[in-house]
């Protein structure tokens, strides 16, 4: 992977957390077999009971395009966050850890900058009405056969965005700055 590098988001609608947590299962099968697991990450994101939006399951490799203290925070997440900023993580690891607060919120900040307006109006749009959904970010190579495997969705749809690698990483190292002065 090389700095501005073009990547996909690929978003899809399902009518419950079921369906999505069995394609989310099949997207992460996909990556094991075509050995490109650096490639990818995943999030689950649903309606809870109470109708708030909550991030069920994410998935995560180490990744290359961000420079992150602990685990590893992707661009699936940091859409889920840019589109949902109060929304719960599964079981709520994330209370407490000011440095993983600190990188997913850059991470979600830099995501909804290299997207236009446009696209978050679309991708909120689509996801909002949804009881839930699945948002994969992949290379541009294997997007068409993340799409393919998320054989259970309403409707999937992707969206092209060209990732400042260091641009991010200046981004996350900044935020630690500022959270840690």
């Amino acid at each position: 992977m090389s700095d501005g590098e073009t990547f996909v988001l690929v978003v899809g609608v399902y009518p419950d957390l079921v369906p999505a947590r069995r394609d989310f299962q099949a997207v992460r099968d996909l990556y094991y077999e075509t050995n490109s697991m650096d490639a990818f990450d995943i999030a689950v994101v649903g309606k809870q009971d109470t109708g708030k939006i909550k991030i069920f399951r994410k998935y995560e490799q180490p990744t290359e395009y961000g420079e992150l203290l602990g685990p590893g925070w992707g661009l699936a997440t940091g859409l889920a966050v840019a589109l949902y900023p109060g929304a719960p993580f599964g079981s709520g690891f994330l209370t407490g850890d000011a440095p993983a607060v600190v990188g997913i919120n850059a991470i979600a900040a830099h995501v909804a900058r290299v997207l236009s307006r446009d696209d978050l109006r679309e991708i909120g749009e689509l996801l909002d009405p949804a009881p839930a959904g699945l948002i994969v970010a992949a290379e541009t190579g294997v997007g068409i056969d993340v799409r393919q495997v998320m054989a259970e969705a309403e409707q999937v749809r992707p969206w092209e965005i060209d990732l400042d690698r260091e641009g991010l990483n200046h981004d996350i190292r900044d935020a630690y700055r500022q959270a840690t002065a």
